[in-house]
């Protein structure tokens, strides 16, 4: 978005993990008077609350809002339309995150790093 000078098209929700957490913040969206072109959720059932109130209001995913998710829970593939979601590699972001703990608690490392996870 930075890069396309889109900055102010994000509108930032941060809300707790669950179903019920998105359709309030989903809500939120729509009675703001925006109408999204995309909505990216932490996880598979954030999407689930996401999908729902989309739909209520009469709008087609992915034509008139696009989802996109992570998790890829099984219940994913059951969502109409199919929902878009990734599989993070957690058993991999789980040995980095404690390598990172351990380097910061031994002291080893002092500056900032930047990880990517494949």
């Amino acid at each position: 978005m930075k890069i396309n000078n889109l900055l102010e098209q994000i509108s930032l929700q941060i809300v707790g993990w669950g179903t019920e957490d998105a359709i309030v913040a989903t809500k939120e969206i729509f009675l703001s008077g925006k109408k999204p072109t995309a909505i990216v959720t932490g996880n598979d059932l954030q999407a689930v609350g996401v999908y729902r109130i989309i739909q209520e209001k009469g709008y087609k995913i992915p034509e008139d809002i696009a989802v996109v998710s992570f998790d890829d829970i099984d219940m994913s593939q059951y969502l109409f339309p199919s929902l878009t979601t990734v599989r993070p590699n957690t058993r991999e972001l789980g040995k980095v995150a404690i390598n990172l703990v351990r380097d910061k608690i031994v002291g080893d490392r002092m500056a900032a790093v930047q990880v990517t996870v494949n």
